[in-house]
């Protein structure tokens, strides 16, 4: 129990698939009690369009111990696929693993989103490589996706994967079309932290994956 419980209830919900909520009372500064409380949560969930929302989910990312969710106000239809931002580094593991499951549990699909920079200016192909060099980087970065996604797509059979390369690292769909996923899935990272609140910003459900 939370440090500075003054009361707790069980509820029945009535719901088959959740048939009691437990209620607390804190006296305690809420960042200090979520931070608390994830350790013993699979999830923490934040409302987005609550005060002071982007503060409590940064303390969470930082030192919370569960994966934390931040969902807006307005329903989503359930069956848009759920989506993940797939970086080319071992920290995106849990993302994906979480991004998967979650699209089983939905009965969905799966959107793996994967961006990168190009290494010249402004995002743009470096100066004196030539046409071949270029299409290679591209094939090396889907590459990249698809060493990510090994694995986990035998691991859960039942969901498709559509794959999203491109080599701007600012192209976000979910972000120009707010209504293409149900749920975007992201890795641990200050350079998620943009994303997090454009997503959201517009509506979209975004889960951050810490394991």
């Amino acid at each position: 129990m939370a440090t500075g419980t003054t009361a707790s209830n069980t509820v029945r919900t009535g719901c088959e698939s959740l048939p009691f909520v437990q209620t607390l009372a804190v006296d305690a500064p809420l960042e200090h009690t979520l931070i608390e409380l994830s350790a013993v949560a699979e999830i923490v969930a934040l409302g987005s369009d609550g005060p002071g929302a982007h503060r409590t989910l940064s303390a969470l990312i930082r030192r919370g111990h569960s994966n934390v969710a931040l969902i807006p106000k307005a329903a989503r239809e359930s069956r848009l696929p759920v989506a993940v931002l797939v970086d080319g580094v071992p920290s995106s593991e849990p993302a994906i693993r979480a991004a998967f499951d979650e699209a089983s549990r939905r009965h969905v699909s799966l959107i793996a989103v994967h961006t990168w920079s190009e290494p010249g200016h402004l995002g743009l192909p470096a100066i004196g490589w030539s046409p071949i060099e270029w299409a290679n980087n591209r094939e090396q970065e889907r590459e990249v996706l698809a060493e990510r996604l090994a694995g986990l797509q035998e691991l859960y059979p039942d969901v498709p994967v559509h794959r999203i390369t491109s080599s701007d690292s600012n192209f976000h769909p979910f972000t120009a079309d707010p209504l293409s996923a149900q749920l975007v899935v992201v890795a641990v990272g200050a350079s998620r932290v943009s994303v997090i609140r454009r997503l959201t910003t517009i509506g979209v459900p975004v889960l951050v994956a810490k394991r």
